[in-house]
């Protein structure tokens, strides 16, 4: 099983969470997790293949990047 980690620093981490739990649905080629630590977003996903891990971040790093500029429109 190959698994990566990301951390990424910022404000308010619950709740980029909270508005991508819907989308935590394990897929055929992958399984995510996120958590909020402190000031920090936790990203887990692990896949048996190099390419699902690559498509699992690259999907969920996309979709916390959108959450996170729409967290910061005022």
């Amino acid at each position: 099983m190959n698994k990566a980690t990301v951390e990424i620093e910022t404000d308010d981490p619950s709740i980029i969470v909270a508005a991508l739990k819907p989308d935590l649905s394990q897929s055929h080629k992958f399984e995510a997790s996120l958590n909020a630590s402190g000031r920090k977003l936790v990203l887990t996903v692990q896949s048996a293949e190099m390419g699902g891990l690559s498509a699992g971040l690259a999907s969920y790093l996309r979709l916390i990047r959108a959450a996170k500029e729409a967290s910061e429109l005022k």
